[in-house]
Protein backbone atom coordinates (compact mmCIF):
# COMPACT_ATOMS: atom_id res chain seq x y z
CA UNK A 1 0.00 0.00 0.00
CA UNK A 2 1.13 3.25 -1.05
CA UNK A 3 1.80 5.70 1.79
CA UNK A 4 1.07 9.31 1.71
CA UNK A 5 3.68 11.53 2.75
CA UNK A 6 1.86 14.74 4.70
CA UNK A 7 4.37 17.11 3.48
CA UNK A 8 3.50 21.07 2.29
CA UNK A 9 0.04 20.67 3.24
CA UNK A 10 -1.26 24.35 3.04
CA UNK A 11 -4.66 24.57 4.65
CA UNK A 12 -6.15 27.82 3.34
CA UNK A 13 -9.57 29.77 2.60
CA UNK A 14 -10.61 29.26 -1.15
CA UNK A 15 -10.75 32.53 -3.11
CA UNK A 16 -8.32 35.03 -3.05
CA UNK A 17 -7.40 38.10 -5.07
CA UNK A 18 -4.49 37.99 -7.54
CA UNK A 19 -1.13 37.83 -5.64
CA UNK A 20 1.45 40.17 -5.42
CA UNK A 21 4.55 40.19 -7.92
CA UNK A 22 7.51 37.92 -6.11
CA UNK A 23 10.58 39.40 -4.93
CA UNK A 24 13.59 37.39 -3.63
CA UNK A 25 13.36 34.40 -5.81
CA UNK A 26 16.20 32.56 -4.59
CA UNK A 27 14.27 31.97 -1.59
CA UNK A 28 11.41 29.34 0.06
CA UNK A 29 9.19 32.79 -0.22
CA UNK A 30 9.19 32.64 -3.99
CA UNK A 31 6.14 31.06 -5.55
CA UNK A 32 5.42 28.26 -8.29
CA UNK A 33 2.35 28.73 -10.02
CA UNK A 34 0.15 25.29 -11.19
CA UNK A 35 -1.97 27.39 -13.68
CA UNK A 36 -5.16 25.61 -14.82
CA UNK A 37 -5.81 25.05 -18.65
CA UNK A 38 -9.34 24.06 -19.85
CA UNK A 39 -9.61 20.25 -22.26
CA UNK A 40 -9.33 19.93 -25.18
CA UNK A 41 -10.34 17.45 -27.85
CA UNK A 42 -13.71 16.30 -28.94
CA UNK A 43 -16.70 16.28 -26.08
CA UNK A 44 -18.02 12.69 -24.94
CA UNK A 45 -19.71 11.63 -22.26
CA UNK A 46 -16.64 11.60 -20.03
CA UNK A 47 -15.79 15.67 -21.00
CA UNK A 48 -19.61 16.59 -20.38
CA UNK A 49 -18.88 15.83 -16.54
CA UNK A 50 -15.31 17.81 -16.38
CA UNK A 51 -15.31 20.51 -14.08
CA UNK A 52 -14.18 23.46 -15.71
CA UNK A 53 -10.78 24.74 -14.12
CA UNK A 54 -12.27 27.52 -12.19
CA UNK A 55 -15.23 25.15 -10.84
CA UNK A 56 -12.50 22.91 -9.56
CA UNK A 57 -10.55 25.87 -7.95
CA UNK A 58 -14.17 27.49 -6.48
CA UNK A 59 -14.92 23.54 -5.23
CA UNK A 60 -13.88 22.73 -2.19
CA UNK A 61 -10.84 21.59 -0.68
CA UNK A 62 -8.01 20.01 -3.05
CA UNK A 63 -5.42 17.85 -2.59
CA UNK A 64 -2.82 17.62 -5.45
CA UNK A 65 -1.35 14.25 -5.06
CA UNK A 66 1.94 12.53 -6.93
CA UNK A 67 4.15 9.79 -7.02
CA UNK A 68 7.72 9.70 -5.62
CA UNK A 69 8.60 6.00 -6.43
CA UNK A 70 6.64 2.94 -6.12
CA UNK A 71 6.05 3.08 -2.64
CA UNK A 72 6.04 6.79 -1.94
CA UNK A 73 3.92 9.38 -2.48
CA UNK A 74 3.93 12.83 -1.77
CA UNK A 75 1.22 16.28 -2.23
CA UNK A 76 -0.17 19.53 -1.06
CA UNK A 77 -3.44 20.78 0.10
CA UNK A 78 -4.98 23.43 -1.17
CA UNK A 79 -7.93 25.31 0.44
CA UNK A 80 -10.38 24.45 3.41
CA UNK A 81 -13.72 25.75 4.91
CA UNK A 82 -13.82 29.70 6.00
CA UNK A 83 -13.22 28.33 9.33
CA UNK A 84 -11.94 29.47 13.27
CA UNK A 85 -9.89 26.29 13.30
CA UNK A 86 -7.85 27.76 10.81
CA UNK A 87 -7.37 31.38 12.12
CA UNK A 88 -3.34 31.06 12.91
CA UNK A 89 -2.30 29.82 9.81
CA UNK A 90 0.60 31.92 8.27
CA UNK A 91 -0.44 34.28 5.35
CA UNK A 92 0.87 32.09 2.75
CA UNK A 93 -1.29 29.31 3.22
CA UNK A 94 -4.15 31.61 3.13
CA UNK A 95 -2.93 32.98 -0.95
CA UNK A 96 -2.03 29.28 -1.97
CA UNK A 97 -5.21 29.30 -4.42
CA UNK A 98 -5.92 32.28 -6.79
CA UNK A 99 -9.35 32.36 -8.25
CA UNK A 100 -8.78 35.17 -10.25
CA UNK A 101 -6.33 34.21 -12.25
CA UNK A 102 -7.32 30.29 -11.71
CA UNK A 103 -4.16 28.75 -10.57
CA UNK A 104 -3.10 26.92 -7.25
CA UNK A 105 0.37 28.35 -5.66
CA UNK A 106 3.30 26.55 -4.17
CA UNK A 107 6.35 27.38 -2.47
CA UNK A 108 9.53 27.59 -4.86
CA UNK A 109 10.79 25.34 -1.32
CA UNK A 110 9.89 22.79 -3.39
CA UNK A 111 12.70 23.25 -5.95
CA UNK A 112 14.69 25.64 -4.64
CA UNK A 113 15.71 25.67 -1.13
CA UNK A 114 18.95 27.42 0.51
CA UNK A 115 20.14 29.55 -3.08
CA UNK A 116 20.42 26.07 -4.70
CA UNK A 117 18.38 23.84 -6.33
CA UNK A 118 17.63 20.69 -5.15
CA UNK A 119 18.99 17.26 -6.37
CA UNK A 120 17.73 17.01 -9.76
CA UNK A 121 15.21 19.65 -8.99
CA UNK A 122 13.55 17.98 -5.89
CA UNK A 123 10.28 15.77 -5.05
CA UNK A 124 7.87 18.08 -6.84
CA UNK A 125 10.42 18.19 -10.31
CA UNK A 126 11.33 13.87 -9.99
CA UNK A 127 7.63 12.98 -9.37
CA UNK A 128 5.51 11.40 -11.91
CA UNK A 129 1.08 11.20 -12.24
CA UNK A 130 0.33 13.74 -10.88
CA UNK A 131 -3.46 14.53 -10.16
CA UNK A 132 -5.98 16.72 -8.15
CA UNK A 133 -8.52 15.59 -5.74
CA UNK A 134 -11.30 16.78 -3.59
CA UNK A 135 -10.21 16.12 -0.40
CA UNK A 136 -12.54 16.15 3.02
CA UNK A 137 -10.66 19.00 5.32
CA UNK A 138 -12.15 17.04 8.60
CA UNK A 139 -11.35 13.31 7.52
CA UNK A 140 -8.43 14.41 5.15
CA UNK A 141 -10.39 12.03 2.83
CA UNK A 142 -9.12 12.20 -1.10
CA UNK A 143 -12.33 11.07 -3.19
CA UNK A 144 -13.13 12.48 -7.22
CA UNK A 145 -9.90 13.03 -9.02
CA UNK A 146 -10.70 16.63 -11.04
CA UNK A 147 -7.34 17.04 -12.48
CA UNK A 148 -3.79 16.24 -12.97
CA UNK A 149 -1.04 17.60 -14.59
CA UNK A 150 0.71 15.42 -17.73
CA UNK A 151 3.95 13.94 -17.23
CA UNK A 152 5.53 15.53 -20.46
CA UNK A 153 4.80 18.74 -19.00
CA UNK A 154 6.62 17.98 -15.83
CA UNK A 155 9.58 15.98 -17.37
CA UNK A 156 9.89 19.43 -19.99
CA UNK A 157 9.80 21.76 -16.97
CA UNK A 158 12.70 19.71 -15.25
CA UNK A 159 15.04 19.27 -18.02
CA UNK A 160 14.75 23.19 -18.99
CA UNK A 161 14.85 24.25 -15.57
CA UNK A 162 18.05 21.91 -14.32
CA UNK A 163 20.02 23.40 -18.14
CA UNK A 164 18.79 26.98 -16.65
CA UNK A 165 20.11 26.46 -13.11
CA UNK A 166 23.36 25.31 -14.53
CA UNK A 167 23.67 27.93 -17.25
CA UNK A 168 23.30 30.45 -14.18
CA UNK A 169 20.03 31.81 -16.50
CA UNK A 170 18.01 32.27 -12.59
CA UNK A 171 15.61 34.67 -14.49
CA UNK A 172 14.75 31.94 -16.55
CA UNK A 173 14.14 30.10 -14.35
CA UNK A 174 11.77 32.27 -12.59
CA UNK A 175 9.71 33.02 -15.93
CA UNK A 176 9.31 29.15 -16.13
CA UNK A 177 8.14 29.15 -12.13
CA UNK A 178 5.20 31.47 -13.74
CA UNK A 179 4.19 29.99 -16.70
CA UNK A 180 5.95 26.33 -17.36
CA UNK A 181 3.46 24.23 -14.96
CA UNK A 182 -0.18 22.98 -16.35
CA UNK A 183 -3.11 21.07 -14.66
CA UNK A 184 -6.29 19.97 -16.89
CA UNK A 185 -9.50 19.17 -15.92
CA UNK A 186 -10.23 15.33 -15.83
CA UNK A 187 -12.63 12.45 -14.46
CA UNK A 188 -11.27 9.45 -12.62
CA UNK A 189 -11.44 7.37 -15.75
CA UNK A 190 -9.84 10.33 -17.70
CA UNK A 191 -6.52 10.51 -15.04
CA UNK A 192 -6.48 6.29 -15.28
CA UNK A 193 -6.40 6.15 -19.28
CA UNK A 194 -3.72 8.74 -19.27
CA UNK A 195 -1.33 7.20 -16.09
CA UNK A 196 2.23 6.11 -16.91
CA UNK A 197 3.90 3.16 -15.30
CA UNK A 198 7.50 4.08 -14.50
CA UNK A 199 10.33 2.76 -14.17
CA UNK A 200 11.12 3.74 -10.95
CA UNK A 201 15.02 2.38 -10.92
CA UNK A 202 15.80 4.26 -14.46
CA UNK A 203 13.40 6.97 -14.93
CA UNK A 204 15.87 9.47 -14.25
CA UNK A 205 19.13 8.06 -16.44
CA UNK A 206 18.88 10.53 -18.76
CA UNK A 207 19.81 13.10 -16.11
CA UNK A 208 22.79 11.78 -14.41
CA UNK A 209 25.57 12.17 -16.36
CA UNK A 210 24.33 15.90 -16.98
CA UNK A 211 22.64 17.04 -13.86
CA UNK A 212 24.31 14.53 -11.34
CA UNK A 213 26.05 17.36 -9.74
CA UNK A 214 23.95 20.59 -10.80
CA UNK A 215 22.48 21.06 -7.14
CA UNK A 216 26.06 21.77 -5.89
CA UNK A 217 26.30 25.06 -8.21
CA UNK A 218 25.55 28.24 -6.38
CA UNK A 219 24.99 31.70 -8.27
Amino acid sequence: MKHIIWALIGLIPLAIAACDDDSDFKSNNAKIYINGVESTGDLNKSAQERMTVHEILTSGTLFMVWENGEQSTSGVSFGVPDDEAYADWDDYYKHNIDTVNDRLIMQAANVIADERINPYGGLFLCARNYKICKKNPATYELYDTVGYIPNSVMEEAQQQILDLWKAGDIDAIYEMFNNAFQFVPCTGEEYKAAYDTIDWEHYLDHLKDEHEYTHEITW
